[in-house]
């Protein structure tokens, strides 16, 4: 087995598992080993939630933004977020294993 990155149709790169001898051709088949699809992350959540902190502090300006730890917490939604979808892939994967 080889891994191979690939791009897929939208453009994302995927990291899967070949056999040695299948063609690179056949990568869009291949076992995934990369990260999770970022497609699963909930993106109206994370949406959701930098609106209202936006809004819960009175940040209306680009200086509001830097003023205060505005874009911390923007970050910390998204990252909260990856976090949540690579702790779901991994309880998947020992579900699968205990099975």
């Amino acid at each position: 087995m080889r891994e191979v990155v690939y791009e897929d149709k939208n453009k994302y790169l995927r990291r899967v598992l070949l056999r040695d001898e299948d063609s690179v051709d056949m990568a869009a088949y291949g076992l995934p080993v990369g990260p999770p699809d970022i497609e699963l992350m909930d993106w109206e959540a994370i949406k959701r939630d930098i609106n209202n902190y936006l809004v819960r502090n009175n940040v209306r300006t680009r200086t509001d933004l830097q003023r205060t730890r505005s874009l911390d917490v923007v970050c910390n939604a998204l990252r909260r977020e990856v976090d949540r979808v690579f702790r779901e892939k991994a309880t998947e994967e020992k579900r699968t294993r205990k099975a």
